[in-house]
């Protein structure tokens, strides 16, 4: 759904003491001590030279040396003050949600419109609201109230898989007596769930035949994915996406589906980087991959260093953010004579 400059000064207007000039806004920024109003909140759209399919963007700067770390896109700046000021995370669309002050069920039917007039066969369906619900049982882990022994396994489980409280809350995360839920999430919508056992590898999904749904038609992670964007990244596993964050999302296998394609049609990349396992089936992965995305997007790739099998791996050694920082350094352009070397 698009951003209007009305709506971006609106919710300014609630949030801060502003001056605006011509088709900026000034602020003081809120993750300082700044107090001369050095923090500009574009009121137009920033489109990259670079980028030939010009998507546009609202923007965010710091204008003073050195204090360039809260710059990029508004909607992203928004969700890092809501974070500072309420401690709670937002997701991309509840950011969008926010700003505009749609509510999530008008953005949805909004999105529809725009599916029907753009009569594209090869998008997706907005999900559906009544068909899924999490296991029976299943409880949120963010409740600090709730002292049982279960939920103290389920937080020491994903302790020591580099996800804390924070992340915990973020992407919503249910447990049983016996397991942790990673519930899926399109537009604010429950679309998915996948169930893995904390002392057992054992995965456990919705019954597919009462469904009709299957792993391989969702991306999870698919809410924090800001629109539009330069770069998505598709790991395997839950675990990996949740240590490289925002824009990433995890298939669930080493191949993408084909449902899933269409879902990144929607989100609209302009790259995709295949960060897949550092094993045989994940080489292998790489040349189907490429063939099934290459048409619509820019594809790159990345492997976990050497020694480690997945990124999870790699934060767990090396510490949370080891894996996004690597695969921001070590990403390289993905073609077939590349392929043809990896496998």
């Amino acid at each position: 759904m698009k951003i209007s400059p009305h709506q971006i000064e609106a919710w300014v207007a609630k949030n801060f003491d502003y001056k605006k000039k011509s088709r900026q806004i000034r602020i003081n920024n809120p993750f300082d001590d700044d107090d001369d109003y050095h923090f500009w909140i574009a009121l137009f759209e920033d489109i990259s030279r670079n980028d030939p399919k010009k998507r546009p963007r609202y923007y965010v700067h710091d204008f003073r040396p050195g204090h360039g770390a809260n710059d990029g896109s508004f909607v992203q700046f928004v969700r890092k003050y809501h974070r500072k000021r309420h401690r709670k995370d937002l997701s991309y669309f509840e950011a969008v949600a926010e700003i505009t002050g749609v509510a999530p069920k008008d953005i949805r039917d909004e999105l529809r419109r725009v599916r029907a007039e753009a009569q594209d066969e090869g998008q997706e369906e907005l999900p559906g609201e009544e068909d899924i619900t999490l296991p029976k049982g299943a409880k949120p882990l963010s409740d600090d109230t709730d002292k049982s022994q279960a939920r103290g396994m389920a937080l020491n489980y994903l302790a020591g898989r580099k996800v804390n409280k924070d992340l915990v809350e973020r992407h919503k995360l249910h447990y049983t007596a016996t397991s942790v839920v990673f519930p899926y999430f399109e537009y604010g919508i429950l679309v998915y769930w996948q169930e893995r056992e904390t002392l057992n590898k054992v995965f456990m999904f919705p019954d597919e035949l009462t469904t009709g749904l299957g792993k391989t038609d969702f991306l999870y992670n698919f809410d924090n994915v800001e629109q539009p964007t330069e770069c998505v990244v598709i790991v395997e596993s839950i675990f990996n996406c949740i240590g490289i964050g925002d824009n990433c999302m995890a298939s669930g296998g080493a191949t993408v589906g084909g449902k899933q394609v269409n879902k990144l049609r929607t989100l609209a990349p302009r790259t995709v980087v295949l960060a897949p396992d550092n094993d045989d089936a994940g080489r292998k992965s790489l040349r189907e991959n490429y063939f099934l995305l290459k048409n619509d997007f820019r594809i790159a790739y990345c492997f976990p260093p050497t020694d480690f099998n997945d990124w999870n791996d790699l934060d767990k050694a090396k510490g949370r953010g080891a894996s996004r920082l690597h695969i921001e350094h070590y990403t390289r352009e993905c073609n077939m004579r590349t392929i043809m070397k990896i496998i």
